[in-house]
């Protein structure tokens, strides 16, 4: 079988009669026939967000920090005052589900 080389491979044969090849610009040596078409490097990097995707979790993220500051002034208010915070939290619910 007479396959093509990728450039820069060779084949020879050793003493006991196999062929392994030989790459003279790596120098990597190797039993089995090199691919003719290199494998295709994988990127493990992160692609970046579009414009889009980057606005939307830029939107999360403030939303999320919102979220957590409201939280905490309500457990503040909660402390210091829990019958006033209770109507308070009812009302905003209610308006969120009104929404």
């Amino acid at each position: 079988m007479n396959t093509p080389l990728p450039a820069g491979w060779n084949s020879y044969v050793d003493p006991a009669g196999r062929i392994y090849y030989h790459d003279t610009s790596t120098g990597v040596t190797q039993w089995n026939p090199p691919s003719v078409n290199p494998p295709i490097a994988v990127s493990t990097s992160r692609p970046k967000k579009s414009g889009f995707l980057q606005n939307i979790s830029n939107f999360i993220q403030t939303a999320n920090q919102q979220a957590i500051q409201q939280r905490q002034q309500q457990q503040l208010l909660l402390q210091q005052n829990p019958a006033l915070a209770r109507q308070i939290i009812a009302n905003n619910r209610r308006q969120s589900f009104a929404l």
